[in-house]
């Protein structure tokens, strides 16, 4: 293996590592180290900002860094939100079907897309939302850790800002990529 296989692969890597972080995010959630389970959630985190500026600045780009990347960041966020759900942490069912039903929109355009040979672009607007995301999850870890339930009724609000942002970015994901999808 030569270092330029392997420099060309790090966003390829840090991907990977975020696959593997997010089982062990969701098995610490349900033990309760959510000191722990919160440390490895911000490493995976950075791995997601770290595999794209890393394939983006040195033209790293790959197919299976594209395709593997959506997937992780699904598997991490979906993982730990419903795994707040399953253990009744602000997280409700409504929430969940907001997240699910965009991602699967958004998965079957990016599927209709590459069926075509077009590739699906991540808009700047999936970016924010990304970051919403994070910042919830990482709130109600804190939350956790701190003992502050009395802070869940606000969290959940924002967690509904947060799943309206959601929904809205696969509209806008629909609406950007509406001529590629014709049949």
């Amino acid at each position: 293996m030569t270092s330029q296989f392997f420099k060309q692969n790090i966003p390829n890597f840090l991907t990977i590592i975020r696959i593997i972080l997010a089982p062990i995010c969701i098995y610490l959630i349900i033990k309760e180290f959510y000191l722990l389970s919160l440390v490895l959630f911000l490493c995976a985190s950075i791995t997601d900002f770290f595999d794209g500026f890393i394939a983006r600045k040195y033209n790293y780009i790959s197919k299976i860094g594209s395709f593997l990347d959506p997937i992780a960041d699904k598997f991490l966020v979906f993982g730990v939100f419903f795994t707040f759900y399953l253990n009744d942490i602000i997280i409700d069912q409504y929430i969940l079907i907001m997240i699910i039903l965009r991602d699967l929109l958004v998965t079957s355009i990016r599927s209709v897309m590459e069926s075509k040979g077009v590739t699906m672009v991540t808009t700047f607007l999936a970016k924010v939302k990304t970051t919403i995301q994070f910042s919830v999850i990482i709130i109600i870890y804190f939350c956790l850790i701190f003992n502050y339930d009395f802070m869940f009724p606000i969290i959940y609000q924002i967690s509904l800002i947060m799943a309206v942002i959601t929904v809205y970015t696969g509209f806008d994901y629909f609406f950007k990529n509406f001529k590629n999808l014709s049949i």
